[in-house]
């Protein structure tokens, strides 16, 4: 689970930083705070559902 955690956050993290946006940028546009995507992108914690897919939502637009 712990290799999972990291790895999500760094593939965030890594697309995030690809298309030159902060973590406010991120938080802002899927609901929810800069300190919690800061961390899911240092692997603490993982994406809940409902976030994991506002991102991805986000992410295709």
């Amino acid at each position: 689970m712990e290799g999972s955690l990291i790895g999500m956050g760094k593939r965030i993290k890594e697309i995030r930083k690809t298309n030159n946006k902060t973590i406010s940028d991120i938080a802002l546009n899927v609901g929810a705070t800069s300190e919690l995507i800061s961390r899911i992108e240092n692997g603490i914690i993982m994406p809940s559902l409902p976030v994991l897919l506002k991102f991805i939502r986000y992410r295709s637009n």
